[in-house]
């Protein structure tokens, strides 16, 4: 039987926007519904994603620990191996992180806080199968993320490859918003799946993209757009117009047909308010959303299935 370890990190805010099932997290469900390793969840684990929405200093937190777990349980299934944290790249940082006051005097730290993190400029990661301890013959890592989640796996990705090349990625509409850790290439990753926001629905459009790229460790990149949101991407696309918060995401909200603007002759006239969408498909937005959520989870795992995962 394989052996397999699966980290699933979720997208940001998640403990504010996930149900009491958690059924609306795509990554959450998949960790869940994944059927190889052992019975006891020791070899997969699944993280709530970074509560920082604006400057993010909480992924650096979550990779470490998502960086343990792993360590941890190639340890039980490798003791002969000599693994450690020595082996595996503690952080992964580059060089345009800003050193600022958070990394020099930071106070209240824990184990997992940055503050205790050595840091370290890694120019490149390890791309010979020949110099990594173990292969993916020998173990299956599978890595899935929404949001600063999937940008935290990439990370993870290159954490690990003095160790072994990461079988699978799953990644749920990957962005980039941290200034101290770097997504934009892939490394170290057998497989990636890639589901994202397509551009028609107009949903975050200030994130942009990352994990775009990858290099030539990478053995298969596929990447699709959906017809979602990024919320939608990851599980939620939030329809309901009392969901949504200040600086929330309506673009799946249904809104009235017409809506009223002052013309420059200071008469109020109603101007056409359809969603492009919904004149393209003639289905309401928050149906053509339901439809692209469940088409990227479908991708993600049906490439999953492709690649031997019980899922």
């Amino acid at each position: 039987m394989d052996n397999y370890i699966l980290v699933g990190i979720d997208g940001t805010g998640s403990r504010t926007w996930l149900n009491t099932e958690k059924s609306n997290s795509h990554t959450y469900k998949f960790v869940q519904d994944f059927k190889g390793g052992a019975v006891n969840g020791i070899t997969k684990q699944w993280y709530n994603g970074t509560s920082d929405n604006v400057i993010d200093r909480e992924s650096e937190e979550i990779i470490q620990k998502a960086l343990d777990f792993i360590i941890g349980s190639l340890k039980l299934k490798f003791p002969n191996k000599g693994i450690s944290k020595n082996s595996a790249f503690e952080m992964f940082d580059v060089s345009s992180c800003k050193r600022t006051e958070y990394y020099s005097g930071r106070s209240g730290s824990n184990e997992y806080n940055s503050y205790n993190i050595p840091i370290k400029n890694v120019a490149t990661v390890v791309t010979d199968s020949k110099k990594q301890l173990l292969t993916t013959n020998d173990v299956k890592i599978i890595l899935v993320g929404h949001s600063r989640g999937a940008m935290a796996t990439t990370v993870l990705a290159k954490m690990l490859s003095p160790i072994v090349k990461v079988y699978f990625m799953g990644m749920y509409d990957s962005v980039d918003r941290n200034e101290c850790l770097d997504s934009t290439i892939i490394e170290n990753v057998k497989y990636v799946y890639h589901a994202m926001r397509g551009d028609e629905v107009n949903s975050r459009n200030m994130f942009g993209n990352s994990s775009t790229k990858y290099g030539s460790s990478v053995e298969e990149y596929i990447a699709k757009s959906f017809n979602t949101s990024h919320g939608g991407v990851g599980g939620d696309p939030v329809s309901n117009p009392k969901k949504v918060g200040l600086f929330g995401d309506s673009s799946c909200v249904p809104q009235s047909k017409e809506k009223y603007i002052v013309n420059e002759f200071g008469v109020s006239e109603a101007i056409d308010n359809t969603h492009p969408l919904t004149k393209k498909y003639n289905l309401p937005i928050d149906e053509i959303c339901r439809q692209g959520t469940d088409a990227a989870d479908s991708f993600i795992r049906n490439g999953a299935r492709e690649k031997g995962l019980s899922i």
